[in-house]
Parts: C-alpha cells; sequence; structure tokens
C-alpha cells in the first residue's frame, strides 16, 4: 500500500485527539472493545466541532488498519493476557503498545487525508457523524450513545 505523498502525522485531527481522548478514554476504550473504531469515532467528533459532516470513504484508512493496526492490536491484546504469568513480558507488551500507537498515528492521518476535501458544513454535522461510526455495531442504542458522547464532550468546553 502506497501512502499519499502528502500525508501529515502531525496534523490538526492528531492533535485533537491526543487532546480529548485522555478524557473520554474509558468510555472509548469500551466502544473499541464492542468493535467501535475509535479513530472513526475521534474523526467524528473533530469534523462535527468544526460543524462539517466526515467524509465515510475510508479506503486507505481501512486498508492501513486492517493490514497494520489490527494485527498489532491482536497482538497487544494476547500479550496483556499473558502478563500476569509471565510479568516478564511487560518490555515486549510497553514496545508492542507504543508500536499499536504509531500506527494509530498514520491511521489518523490517513483518516485527516480524507477528510480535508469535505466542506460540506451542517448544524448537526456532529450527530449525524458519530450515527455513521455507531450505527452499524450498535443498531439498538447509537442514539442513546450518540447523546452520551456529546453531552460528555459539551462538557469539555
Amino acid at each position: 500500500m502506497l501512502l499519499p505523498d502528502d500525508l501529515q502525522l502531525d496534523n490538526p485531527l492528531w492533535d485533537y485527539a491526543l487532546s480529548i481522548y485522555p478524557k473520554l478514554e474509558t468510555r472509548l476504550l469500551e466502544l473499541q472493545s464492542e468493535g467501535v473504531r475509535v479513530n472513526h469515532l475521534l474523526t467524528g467528533l473533530w469534523m462535527g466541532a468544526q460543524g462539517r459532516l466526515m467524509n465515510t470513504e475510508y479506503q486507505l484508512s481501512d486498508r492501513w488498519f486492517r493490514d497494520n493496526t489490527a494485527p498489532v492490536r491482536a497482538s497487544r491484546i494476547a500479550l496483556k493476557l499473558q502478563l500476569g504469568r509471565v510479568p516478564q513480558l511487560n518490555s515486549c507488551y510497553q514496545q508492542v503498545k507504543s508500536a499499536e500507537l504509531a500506527l494509530e498515528q498514520v491511521e489518523l492521518a490517513l483518516l485527516y487525508w480524507e477528510q480535508h476535501q469535505t466542506t460540506e458544513l451542517d448544524s448537526q454535522a456532529m450527530r449525524k457523524n458519530l450515527l455513521t461510526v455507531l450505527e452499524p455495531s450498535h443498531p439498538q442504542n447509537a442514539g442513546a450513545i450518540v447523546d452520551q458522547l456529546i453531552a460528555f464532550f459539551h462538557s469539555l468546553s
């Protein structure tokens, strides 16, 4: 997979993710364990905060996730399950965790690249963006989860 020549690892979406993730970490990790792509949620929040609808054509970022991030995440999870029995694996676990974060930065850079052409404004952009991400994995309660995330997001301001 060839990455775009103009890919920016340090970009406004990455900065936004670094600032908001710690505040939402517990809920985002719960959703991730339920199959939600956290980077898509972060992108939806970021775009929505600007009143912009997100581009849902994730061809490059999805491929990056599938080929790179997901396998490393699976390795990290497998290692974490072994730490109680084999504490010497902690150094390896920490290195894999760091690699996963670096791969997520590339994924967010790809999402930023895929989004930077979107200029459509919408007063309900944040809600629509988050519903787009959550409805496939949470068809019964996506609206409630979105309301919870938006309320928490607004409480941060």
